[in-house]
C-alpha cells in the first residue's frame, strides 16, 4: 500500500484480534466459516471490484477463484499460495471431506493458477512431486521475520525457561515435546517449559504432563497476543512438529535474538536454522539429541543474541516485499 498499490484484504471471517492496517486498505469480511460456503460472496466481490491480481493465501480459495474466473470470462491474475506442506497436511486431516475430496480437487486444479508461491524450498518440492505442478510456475518466497508490538528488548532478562508457540494440534508433535522435556528434567529440574497457544489437544497435553510427573515445570499460557515478551525472556524456542511449511515462530524468535531448537521435519526448519549459529537442527524424532540440545542451550551461553538476530536479515520484510512486488509487476 505504501508503494502505491490499491489493496483490498478479503477474509472469510473476522480476525481473532484487532489488526492495524493502513486506512487506505479496504477490509472485507465474508462472514463465512468454510471456503466452500464463501463461493457466492467471493464471486460477487470479484464482479463488483474487478481486481487485476488476486493472491489467495489458501489453495482451496485459489481453486474457487479459478472456477469464478471461468464463469465470469475475465482474465485477472491468480497467484496461489501454499500455506503448509500440503501432502502432509491433508494426511493429518480428520475430516473425510478435506482429506479426500478437497485434496483431490486441489491435485486436479491448483496447477492451473498463473503463479504459485511456496514458502520454502521443501514446500516447492512437495508441490512438484505430489501435486504435479510445473516447477516453472512455482516461486519460493519466504515468510518475513517480523513480529508486531515488539517489547523494549533491554527491559527483559532471560528466565530459566524454554517456550513453544503455536497451535495445540497433532501436527505439532507436542506429546513428543513433553516426553523430551521429561528427559531434560532428569538433569535440570528447575527448567520451565512454557506452552503458548490454543487447540483441541489442551486437556490431553495437561493430562500427559501429569502422568509424566512434569506438570510443576510445564505452564500452559493459552493464546497470547503480545509474544515478543515471551521470546525475549526465553532461553530458547522449541519446535517438534511432524511437518511444517515455513514456521513463523522460528522466524519471530531469531528476529528477537532467541535461539531455536527444532526437529529437521519437512519443511522449513532446515532453511531457517544455521546449526550452531542461531540454534540447533535435530535429526527428526531423535528425542535424546533434542533433550541434549535443550540442556546445552539453557545451561551454557552458546548463542550471542546479536549474532542470532544477524541470521534473521535473510528474511527482512523489505526483501520479502521486493519479491512480491517483482512477482506482480512482471505479470501485469
Amino acid at each position: 500500500c505504501k508503494r502505491g498499490y490499491d489493496i483490498q484484504l478479503w477474509s472469510l471471517s473476522k480476525p481473532q484480534q484487532r489488526i492495524d492496517i493502513n486506512s487506505r486498505i479496504i477490509l472485507r469480511v465474508f462472514e463465512k466459516k468454510y471456503t466452500r460456503s464463501s463461493f457466492f460472496k467471493l464471486f460477487a466481490a470479484i464482479r463488483e471490484n474487478e481486481p487485476r491480481i488476486i493472491i489467495a493465501f489458501n489453495p482451496q480459495l485459489a481453486v474457487s477463484l479459478l472456477f469464478i474466473r471461468y464463469l465470469l470470462g475475465t482474465n485477472f491474475l491468480i497467484i496461489g499460495r501454499s500455506i503448509n506442506q500440503l501432502s502432509k497436511e491433508y494426511k493429518y486431516k480428520k475430516s473425510i471431506w478435506i482429506k479426500y475430496f478437497v485434496n483431490n480437487l486441489i491435485k486436479s486444479f491448483f496447477s492451473y493458477c498463473d503463479i504459485i508461491i511456496a514458502q520454502s524450498k521443501g514446500m516447492k518440492n512437495d508441490l512438484i512431486m505430489n501435486y504435479r505442478i510445473d516447477k516453472r510456475k512455482i516461486v519460493v518466497i519466504y515468510n518475513p521475520a517480523i513480529i508486531s508490538k515488539v517489547s523494549e528488548k533491554n527491559s527483559y532478562k532471560k528466565s530459566h525457561e524454554i517456550i513453544y508457540v503455536g497451535r495445540l494440534e497433532d501436527q505439532k508433535g507436542l506429546d513428543n515435546l513433553l516426553k523430551i522435556f521429561s528427559i531434560v528434567l532428569t538433569q535440570d529440574n528447575s527448567l520451565i517449559l512454557r506452552i503458548i497457544g490454543e487447540g483441541s489437544l489442551l486437556q490431553k497435553l495437561i493430562d500427559l504432563s501429569i502422568s509424566l510427573g512434569i506438570n510443576n515445570n510445564v505452564v500452559f499460557e493459552g493464546y497470547q497476543q503480545n509474544l515478543s515478551a515471551y521470546y525475549l525472556q526465553a532461553k530458547a524456542t522449541v519446535l517438534t512438529s511432524h511437518f511444517e511449511g515455513m514456521p513463523n515462530t522460528l522466524l519471530e524468535s531469531i528476529y528477537l535474538g532467541t535461539p531455536i531448537i527444532s526437529f529437521n521435519c519437512p519443511s522449513g526448519p532446515s532453511e531457517i536454522i544455521l546449526h550452531g549459529r542461531n540454534g540447533f537442527l535435530v535429526p527428526y524424532l531423535d528425542n535424546t539429541d533434542f533433550a541434549k540440545r535443550i540442556l546445552e542451550t539453557t545451561c551454557e551461553n552458546l548463542f550471542d543474541p546479536n549474532k542470532v538476530i544477524e541470521t534473521s536479515k535473510r528474511f527482512h520484510i523489505k526483501k520479502i516485499i521486493n519479491k512480491y512486488e517483482r512477482l506482480v509487476t512482471n505479470k501485469e
